[in-house]
């Protein structure tokens, strides 16, 4: 059978436009996402190991279903593309598990995928996220500061 993201995707399809290939290189037993997974962390040591700056990541997962036409769906690779899902069955877009980089900070959004960016009101969601890109610019500009000075007195 067909892979459950690939079914979904083609499912969305109806409503919106979905490269159910790009679902595919994004499935857990994809190579190509292995890769790109195992290249994006060789950076992240290469960085702190090599140049001494670490990059601040902050990740984030949804907590809601995705709802379409009154029914909630939402797609997680983690059923065998032998198996059929229950019909009843809900999933992630992104299980918890691979929204998340080890050592790094995580939290989540009260939102499904489609809509974990989209904010009508400054929430608490909204805020977390506000408040740590804050701090991100303050670092930014010290550590600016900080090369400037350094920079003046060499």
């Amino acid at each position: 059978m067909a892979n459950f993201a690939a079914i979904a995707g083609n499912f969305v399809n109806l409503v919106k436009r979905t490269n159910t290939s790009l679902l595919e290189n994004l499935g857990p037993k994809s190579e190509v996402l292995a890769n790109i997974t195992q290249e994006f962390h060789a950076m992240l040591r290469f960085r702190a190991q090599n140049i001494g700056a670490r990059i601040d990541i902050t990740c984030y997962a949804e907590e809601l279903a995705v709802t379409k036409f009154g029914r909630s769906f939402i797609v997680r690779n983690t059923i065998p593309s032998s198996q059929e899902p229950p019909a009843n069955l809900h999933f992630q877009v992104v299980p918890s598990h691979s929204a998340t980089i080890d050592g790094y900070s995580s939290a989540t959004i009260h939102a499904d995928h489609i809509n974990m960016t989209k904010f009508k009101e400054r929430n608490n969601d909204y805020k977390k996220i506000a408040v740590q890109i804050k701090r991100w610019m303050k670092e930014a500009s010290q550590e600016e500061a900080c090369f400037s000075k350094h920079e003046m007195t060499s």
